[in-house]
């Protein structure tokens, strides 16, 4: 399975519509930051939509093989700036590509079952400054600043299909716009 295919199982996992409005948004491929300073990027960054969920931001590195995991094992400082950056951290893989054993401390785990997602284990929450639950639903991570922001909203962008806005001339698809250089 791609980590496209992933990708795929985990938004139809997280990014349902109940009747209300989206209950998750789910961003592929941001950076860590906007421009040149842009060091990292994330396989994929969501957030619950529902202020009865938090409205939390959760970070995902999804592995399709076991060898990109072991790299990601050895090279643990790619994911470590994420840290201060959500909520909540999760591992998304294939079947067979990760051992309960290796899941880092704070990182959740899903993994596929067919064509859908098993939560192995529970990502916790990141401790950050903000303790109360009303503190979390105002205030963004510690770490998260506007050019994070900058990078989240320019990766959504990329995703937008504005065609479903209907009418307006907006003729721009996925794939469509410009590409950053």
């Amino acid at each position: 399975m791609t980590e496209s295919q992933l990708f795929i199982i985990l938004k139809n996992r997280l990014c349902r519509n109940n009747g209300n409005g989206p209950s998750f948004v789910l961003i592929p491929h941001v950076k860590n930051d906007a421009g040149h300073k842009g060091s990292r990027t994330i396989d994929a960054i969501g957030m619950s939509l529902y202020p009865s969920r938090g409205l939390e931001l959760h970070g995902f590195e999804i592995k399709s093989t076991r060898s990109d995991w072991l790299r990601e094992l050895v090279q643990r400082e790619k994911s470590e700036c994420w840290k201060s950056i959500v909520d909540r951290f999760w591992l998304v893989s294939d079947l067979g590509v990760a051992r309960s054993s290796e899941i880092p401390t704070g990182w959740g785990w899903m993994e596929v079952r067919g064509r859908s997602l098993r939560q192995r284990m529970a990502a916790p929450l990141i401790v950050s400054t903000a303790t109360l639950d009303e503190e979390r639903a105002i205030h963004l991570p510690i770490g998260f600043d506007r050019g994070q922001l900058a990078a989240l909203l320019r990766a959504a962008t990329k995703t937008t299909d504005y065609s479903t806005l209907g009418g307006g001339g907006l003729e721009e698809t996925e794939g469509a716009g410009r590409r950053e250089r």
